[in-house]
């Protein structure tokens, strides 16, 4: 098995996906987190999850953080939607920075929705 970084790039999508160049992300996954609390190093150790288990998108649920916005986090940049009370919910989909890029836009609704 190889490491993440020297894996091949995920498969052309279609037509359409060869003019434009687009590639489709090896796996995409959805994961409970219970918390992703910064201070016990919960965000960190999510990453290196989602490296080990090679996920390049991944829906993650209870994130529990305030507000909204993105975040680098190691390989990963994660983009979150919290409510204003913090410390319940949350929602938010982990990107590989291989694919961050093709993050054309994103919108937060609420601290159930993305």
């Amino acid at each position: 098995m190889k490491p993440h970084d020297e894996s091949p790039p995920g498969k052309l999508c279609g037509q359409m996906g060869k003019q434009w160049g687009l590639v489709t992300p090896r796996t995409a996954r959805c994961v409970n987190v219970t918390t992703l609390n910064k201070e016990e190093g919960r965000d960190r150790l999510a990453a290196d999850t989602l490296k080990k288990y090679r996920m390049d998108v991944c829906g993650l649920s209870e994130v529990r953080w305030n507000g909204s916005g993105k975040e680098k986090i190691g390989k990963y940049t994660l983009f979150y939607s919290g409510n204003t009370k913090g410390g319940e919910y949350g929602v938010g989909i982990a990107v590989y920075d291989r694919y961050v890029g093709n993050v054309s836009a994103w919108e937060p609704v609420n601290d159930r929705i993305m």
